[in-house]
Parts: structure tokens; C-alpha cells; sequence
């Protein structure tokens, strides 16, 4: 609006505040002939002379250093000692199991420590496999009066038993369900034999024997997801490449493998 020789607002309509019409009546008073153009964005002064002078009025507020808090400096965090087990052994980086288990810690332990020793079970004759699987069954039998000082006897029947389930499943498995009848006693078997093969040709059947711990019963009782996710990786990790395969291994596998 323009302001010249205001002396008052007669009839001042509502949306001109009271505060606004007098200060607008105060400046009337000192204007001295020189024009005033005020917009919400600008003001703008003109002199009867023809000069004028233009100021923008910015909407963005004024933010100023003194504004801007100091930014706080927190210490780093001191490193906390894990407090899951730790797997460590010769050339193996430390690795934290995920679960407490020290029964499980003991057993990996126990293969890292293990040093290969000779075998002593008479080895298996050749055969079909549903004979070699029947006299695998009749010497695991007779470990069975005894099984703590024939452990290291179970661990390699078993790990024998696995490796027919690995190379010939169906005849393995048709011969079992012919001597085994019960289905839930068969199924504990199989399971045992694999996980034992599976071990065992990881690390080679000289190290089961020089294992002090390891038996079938701890194998079996471990939890499927605790032997596959945490058990036989951490044997991968412990022990990369380090399978020895004996004689009486070659015998088992079929020609075209050997």
C-alpha cells in the first residue's frame, strides 16, 4: 500500500489491525513527501527527486553460528571381551560359537587336539554291499557288550556304515530295513553312521582314533541344526584339509572314485 499525507483511517475495515493503523498514522506524520510501497516481501522508498531505494525482506530465518550447538564427542567404545565360547586352534582364527554348549566346545577340542593314530579294527573283506553291511552289523553287535572301551571300534563300524550309505544307499538301506525292523532304531542308526562319515572324512580315520572323547552317542545327540550349522563347519574351519584316507577308505569307494 501506498502512504502519502495520511492523517487518518476513517472507516477502517476490520482486517486492518488497530496496531497497524497506527503506526501507519505515526508515520504519515514524518513522511516529508516521500512515498512509501510496503509489500510482505519488500519496502520501498521513493523521494520526490526521482531517487529510491529497494529492500527485499528475506522469509528464511536467521541462523547464526552462535545457533548451532557444539557437536559432543563421544568416546569410542572400549572392545568387550566375547563372551560366547571361542573355537581356536593352529592357524585357525578365532571364531565364537553361537551357542553356550561346553559340551560341544570339548568335542571340537578334542578332534583339534587329536593326533592320528594307528587303526585297529581288522579291515572290512570286500564285498557286495548287503553283505559288507550285514558284517558291519554283527561287529557293531559285539561292541555293544562293551561300547566305552570299543568306542573308537564304534566310531569306525559307524563311519564304515556311512560311507555304504553314501555310495550305495538303496542296497544299504534295503539291507538295514531287512535286520532292523523297527523304523525308529533304523533311523537312529542311519543318522549316527552319516554324521560319524561325515566327520570322519573330514579328518581322516587316524584322527577319530586319536580322538579321547568324541563317540557315537555325542554325535547322535547333538540336534540336526546345531551338526550342520555350527558342528561341521567349525570341523571345515578347524581341520581344512586334512583327511586321510586309509587303505581300507579306497576299498569301500566305488572304481570310477578310486
Amino acid at each position: 500500500m501506498t502512504l502519502t499525507h495520511l492523517t487518518a483511517l476513517p472507516n477502517r475495515p476490520s482486517w486492518i489491525s488497530s496496531d497497524l493503523a497506527t503506526s501507519a498514522t505515526s508515520l504519515q506524520a514524518n513522511l516529508a513527501n516521500i512515498t512509501i510501497l510496503i509489500t510482505p516481501s519488500s519496502v520501498t522508498f521513493v523521494h520526490p527527486s526521482g531517487d529510491s531505494y529497494h529492500h527485499s525482506i528475506s522469509a528464511e530465518p536467521d541462523i547464526s553460528l552462535a545457533d548451532v550447538p557444539e557437536p559432543q564427542l563421544v568416546p569410542p567404545a572400549s572392545p568387550q571381551p566375547p563372551t560366547d565360547l571361542l573355537l581356536t586352534g593352529p592357524g585357525t582364527p578365532p571364531l565364537t560359537l553361537p551357542i553356550p554348549d561346553p559340551e560341544l566346545q570339548l568335542l571340537l577340542d578334542d578332534l583339534r587336539d587329536a593326533s592320528p593314530a594307528p587303526i585297529t579294527l581288522p579291515p572290512c573283506p570286500p564285498d557286495e554291499p548287503a553283505p559288507r553291511t550285514e558284517y558291519l552289523l554283527r561287529r557293531f553287535a559285539r561292541t555293544q557288550r562293551n561300547p566305552i572301551n570299543m568306542r573308537l571300534h564304534q566310531l569306525h563300524l559307524a563311519y564304515l556304515l556311512g560311507q555304504l550309505l553314501q555310495f550305495n544307499p538303496t542296497e544299504t538301506k534295503a539291507c538295514l530295513r531287512t535286520h532292523i525292523s523297527e523304523a525308529r532304531k533304523r533311523g537312529r542308526l542311519i543318522c549316527t553312521a552319516e554324521r560319524v562319515y561325515q566327520v570322519g572324512s573330514r579328518v581322516g580315520l587316524p584322527r577319530l582314533y586319536g580322538t579321547q572323547r568324541l563317540s557315537i552317542r555325542a554325535l547322535r545327540e547333538l540336534s540336526g541344526t546345531t551338526f550342520r550349522t555350527v558342528f561341521l563347519p567349525h570341523v571345515d574351519l578347524l581341520l581344512p584339509s586334512t583327511a586321510l584316507w586309509s587303505s581300507e577308505d579306497l576299498t569301500f569307494l566305488p572304481p570310477g572314485d578310486v
